[in-house]
């Protein structure tokens, strides 16, 4: 086990006073391209005009970049290994943040199977519980298996958390740290798997919140270009012009903690670059 080292606790963040993607587009801190996905990279052009805008999605989803230990919200989502037992990255942060009665209950819980989820309480963090689910590493060659499995991370998470009385889930990037799944697959994978359960029956209406949460550079740049084509915005609500500084940028912070503000050495991300073998995405 890798936890990390002791923080002192930062103070909560509503997940209710973050600002929905909705908002977002509103203040121009996100955008969509242009309607011909003229701006966009050409890895990204499958999805241009493909999802109809929806007010009420908009007013659901949050992109953020932050540190995730510091949600309160119903659930926030750890990116475990199997054994559940703790690791490095994000998995050390939420053990190191919960506290030792996290792993306790962990112990009892037999590990979790790659792709599925498992739900235990928040203890001392901010958030009510944690869903431990456990994403698939990446290895060149085996795309579609672990495309498989990282879509059945989100849905074992929404399936879990309805189950729960779950209301608001905030998303770690799942796989995209020591685990090597591509920031931009990684978002492609996450955000269609949520749009379209929050469009099932079964679920529709049972999520007020759902935020994905960014932290390093590849994966706030995947997001802030993937969402508004998943998630675009409602004509006539979103500014005429955007301003030239915001267009590199993508909503690079979205709302969040600016990167000075944000702890690297201590922060959920510190294992992206550990040269360990993988105890985490």
């Amino acid at each position: 086990m890798f936890f990390s080292r002791q923080r002192q606790p930062q103070p909560a963040i509503d997940v209710l006073e973050l600002d929905n993607l909705t908002a977002l587009y509103a203040d121009g801190e996100l955008f969509a391209p242009d309607a011909a996905g003229e701006s966009l990279p050409d890895s990204y052009k499958a999805l241009s005009g493909k999802y109809a805008p929806s007010a009420d999605l908009n007013d659901r989803i949050v992109l953020w970049r932050g540190d995730i230990t510091r949600l309160k919200i119903d659930a926030i989502v750890n990116a475990a290994n199997n054994s559940l037992l703790g690791g490095g990255g994000v998995d050390g942060a939420i053990h190191g943040a919960a506290g030792p009665d996290l792993l306790e209950e962990c112990r009892g819980l037999n590990g979790c199977d790659t792709g599925d989820c498992k739900i235990t309480k928040g203890y001392r963090l901010p958030a009510k519980h944690v869903l431990h689910t456990v994403g698939p590493i990446y290895h060149n060659g085996n795309f579609k298996e672990a495309q498989a499995k990282l879509v059945s991370c989100y849905e074992s998470c929404i399936v879990r958390a309805v189950e729960n009385n779950v209301r608001t889930v905030a998303f770690c990037a799942i796989s995209t740290g020591i685990y090597g799944y591509p920031s931009k697959e990684a978002a492609i994978d996450a955000t269609r798997t949520v749009r379209r359960l929050l469009e099932d029956e079964k679920y529709a209406g049972k999520l007020d919140r759902v935020v994905f949460v960014t932290f390093v550079q590849p994966d706030v740049q995947a997001y802030s270009t993937v969402l508004p084509l998943v998630f675009p915005p409602v004509p006539d609500t979103v500014p005429d012009t955007v301003p030239e500084e915001q267009v590199s940028s993508t909503g690079a912070t979205a709302g969040g903690e600016t990167p000075a503000a944000i702890d690297e050495s201590t922060g959920p991300v510190q294992a992206e670059t550990d040269t360990k073998p993988p105890t985490s995405a």
